[in-house]
């Protein structure tokens, strides 16, 4: 591999909406995840392999995968202009062409054989120099936390990818609902322009496996335009056990920590609003000696949506009990 390989230099988008005409017999997944206000969530690949580096398949195998999975954009580039004598000069020859530059597996074991991502006195040097403007927090099936605090702290965009060299099938069981890793991109639109204004705005989320890492800003309207409930006025006689409809739009399984107890009514302290399903959420008074109406905002926690790594999205159910 070339000397500057741990960085993706992104030079053209190619939208994958002019794949659809590659014969009938192709079917396209939808990727269940919704947009967010004033933006279009792009599903997207900005790292992979082909014949042309050290990948098994070639090119136009890559966009047909991409397109039957629900990807909405990956990226190409031409490497031959970086051909230079250093990665000083590889990455200063990207930049001059106005290249979104990220740091591809941090964490790498090929790299970091206890594959902990750390930050070396080159990376501050590309980043001083403005020429580093995003980090891989997953590369394939790996997650890493120190990349996914540097992008906090250093203001870098969050990105995941597949960094696929096999055929897609070989690595992810997509039949059985298994699905590469992929950054969400909020765009005005799916153009090149928009999603290349995008990634530099830092307006990304990191999708991989059952897990969304990324800002509140971003993370809290997914989950707010996935959810829907029935209602939000009960009332108890008594003891009595009642029960919410908790609707989940999206593909994603919402896993939910209650982070502070009511002392008036009891609510599952966890549970898991499963992905284009409904649940039922019950919910009973502690006492019989309750009376009146009373607006709840109940506390819970997603574990799977990271605002930080060690940290989940906060969410609140809102609730008006009158208790009989």
């Amino acid at each position: 591999m070339k000397k500057y390989r741990i960085f993706q230099l992104v030079a053209a988008i190619f939208l994958l909406s002019q794949f659809s005409q590659f014969g009938l017999a192709r079917v396209r997944n939808q990727i269940k995840i919704p947009d967010i206000p004033g933006y279009k969530t792009l599903k997207c690949d900005f790292h992979m392999h082909t014949v042309f580096s050290d990948g098994k398949v070639w090119p136009t195998v890559r966009t047909d995968e991409a397109w039957r999975e629900g990807l909405d954009a990956i990226f190409l580039k031409d490497v031959e202009k970086l051909s230079v004598e250093t990665w000083r000069d590889a990455i200063k020859a990207a930049a001059d062409q106005g290249a979104f530059i990220f740091w591809n597996h941090p964490g790498w074991k090929g790299q970091q054989k206890d594959g902990i991502a750390r930050w070396y006195d080159e990376h501050t040097e590309i980043l001083t120099n403005g020429m580093m403007h995003g980090i891989e927090v997953v590369n394939g099936r790996s997650y890493y936390p120190e990349a996914h605090q540097w992008c906090i702290d250093k203001k870098l965009t969050m990105l995941s990818n597949s960094d696929i060299h096999e055929p897609i099938n070989m690595d992810y069981n997509l039949h059985a609902g298994d699905h590469r890793p992929m950054t969400l991109v909020f765009a005005k639109d799916n153009s090149e322009d928009s999603i290349k204004e995008a990634l530099f705005d830092r307006r990304t989320v990191v999708y991989s496996g059952n897990m969304l890492v990324g800002e509140e800003k971003f993370l809290k309207p997914i989950f707010d335009n996935s959810i829907t409930i029935d209602k939000n006025y009960l009332e108890l006689a008594g003891m009595e056990r009642k029960n919410l409809q908790i609707s989940n739009t999206s593909e994603i399984d919402y896993d939910l920590k209650l982070t502070k107890k009511s002392n008036k009514i009891s609510v599952p302290e966890n549970i898991t609003l499963y992905g284009e399903t409904t649940v039922l959420f019950r919910v009973s008074a502690t006492s019989t000696n309750f009376t009146g109406t009373v607006d709840f905002e109940l506390p819970y926690e997603v574990m799977n949506l990271k605002t930080e790594p060690k940290k989940g999205l906060p969410v609140k159910i809102k609730l008006k009990v009158k208790f009989n």
